[in-house]
């Protein structure tokens, strides 16, 4: 019996049948960072399948788990192996492929027969750091912009000086138009040359390698003249009423676009709040670049706590959004992260406006919080205002506290963001499918601290019924988040 494993899969690159036999050893599948899957199968002396052999896939230190200092940093990180549903088919997990990788055993038994070979994985090459060139957004605000960039993003560790990058545009999900909206040629001067040809949002989905048995692969979310801004009515800036009074710290580390985006978030916390007088402005301060984020963003009131002179509540007097920096954009693409959206622009100012921040003051506060009690409970929001909303929209029957909010003190999240229970608000942490809405129950929460709401402005929700009857008593299963909220910190706190 002898092992096979064919040379030719589905390369995600491309998402075709490619054969990779001209320079890799063995079958392997190069996707987007994160895994990497192979298939073993075997056949007898004829050439003939065999069904039924069982297959092992080891590390050269004859695991299937290993630990390795990253290639970038001092940290370290696991690499293990996986066997798939699939019979014979095996998956190892990390996106780099560094030396204590790179060779795998392959065992395929059936019976009294075996047969076993060696794997050479190709090493991932270098991101360059100096200087640190990889885009991974590009905004390009016109149809007919054009713009280029340097394709020196990767440097060989083996010394290899024959890099070369194939590019493929894909479809971002989210838009529907199947038109092309980017060109891509490698110009006379070597560089990436990108022109827009039309609106709307694609993956730039791309991939390097050298003669050296090296690969790195990944994507850039491009977008031409739509600020990633989603299918839904946006506010212009007020002329009239309150007012958000938005400086940035870093001006010109944000593109056109991106100021765009916040200028329409902004616009629909003027049109919801439009009534209030007191105060009839809050500033806001918006900085780039502040690695104490604990995700993409962070964001909440800012200055002193302030009693309101006309009806009940109070406010703080100002208000900050951060955003962190993860990596250096190449130039002229701007440095906000690409996942800087709308919605996560709303959210932001959720809590600059009350949400997991004004309910620890004031006459409506957060009860059973989940970090006082240093155990999970029924943490929620009483106000009268946002429990009547959470009712209208399908929550009426729910038996725990209303509004259910985050409540596992272990976790990020915890007292501070709507809990799963009100899937696809805006101010629920993490996400639960589809776009995010800013319902009735977000601006009833606003309500109850004494801001002037206009709820003609909330958009159209209705509380997944599903997501009810699995969230008494529980706590969130999030996996991943957006954002940390900042508490009352002043806006220079760098």
């Amino acid at each position: 019996m002898a092992i096979e494993i064919p040379r030719i899969l589905k390369d995600y690159l491309t998402h075709s049948e490619v054969d990779l036999g001209e320079w890799v050893s063995a079958d392997t599948t190069f996707g987007l960072p994160g895994s990497l899957e192979m298939r073993v199968t075997a056949r007898d002396r004829d050439g003939r399948f065999v069904p039924g052999a069982e297959s092992v896939v080891t590390f050269s230190n004859g695991t299937d788990v290993v630990t390795y200092r990253a290639l970038r940093g001092e940290r370290l990180e696991q690499a293990w192996l996986r066997a798939g549903a699939r019979p014979g088919v095996w998956t190892i997990r990390r996106g780099e492929t560094p030396a204590e990788t790179q060779f795998l055993t392959v065992t395929a038994r059936l019976g009294d027969a075996a047969d076993s070979l060696v794997v050479i994985l190709p090493t991932t090459l270098e991101r360059a750091t100096d200087p640190r060139t990889l885009p991974y957004g590009i905004t390009l605000d016109r149809v007919g912009e054009r713009v280029s960039t340097r394709l020196d993003w990767f440097t060989s560790r083996a010394g290899a000086s024959d890099i070369s990058y194939e590019f493929l545009v894909r479809e971002d999900p989210t838009d529907d138009g199947a038109s092309p909206i980017v060109d891509l040629v490698r110009n006379a001067d070597g560089e990436l040359e990108i022109t827009a040809l039309g609106r709307g949002r694609r993956y730039v989905t791309y991939r390097a390698r050298s003669s050296a048995f090296e690969q790195s692969t990944g994507r850039i979310l491009t977008a031409v003249d739509t600020c990633y801004t989603p299918e839904r009515r946006t506010y212009k800036r007020a002329t009239t009423g309150f007012r958000i009074d938005l400086s940035f710290a870093e001006p010109d580390a944000w593109s056109r676009c991106a100021k765009t985006l916040l200028d329409h978030a902004a616009g629909f916390f003027e049109a919801a709040l439009k009534g209030t007088t007191d105060p009839p402005t809050l500033p806001v301060v918006v900085h780039e670049g502040y690695t104490a984020c604990g995700g993409v963003a962070c964001g909440g009131p800012t200055g002193r706590y302030t009693d309101r002179k006309t009806g009940d509540g109070f406010y703080y007097s100002g208000g900050a959004l951060y955003w962190r920096r993860d990596d250096h954009y190449a130039p002229p693409f701007g440095v906000v992260p690409i996942r800087a959206t709308y919605e996560l622009m709303l959210h932001e100012l959720g809590h600059v406006f009350g949400i997991g921040t004004y309910w620890f003051a004031g006459d409506w506060q957060l009860a059973n919080a989940s970090r006082g009690a240093g155990s999970v409970v029924d943490t929620h929001f009483p106000g009268p205002n946002a429990v009547a909303a959470f009712d209208r929209a399908g929550g009426s029957s729910y038996v725990g506290g209303k509004v259910p909010v985050m409540n596992d003190p272990a976790g990020i999240g915890a007292d501070t963001h709507w809990r799963r229970s009100v899937c696809g608000e805006i101010m629920t942490y993490g996400r639960c499918g589809g776009r995010k809405f800013v319902s009735a129950i977000t601006l009833g929460a606003l309500a109850d601290f004494g801001w002037a709401v206009d709820m003609s402005v909330a958009e159209d929700y209705t509380i997944p019924p599903w997501v009810l009857a699995d969230s008494v008593g529980r706590h969130d299963p999030v996996s991943g988040y957006d954002d940390v909220v900042m508490r009352i910190e002043s806006p220079d706190r760098r």
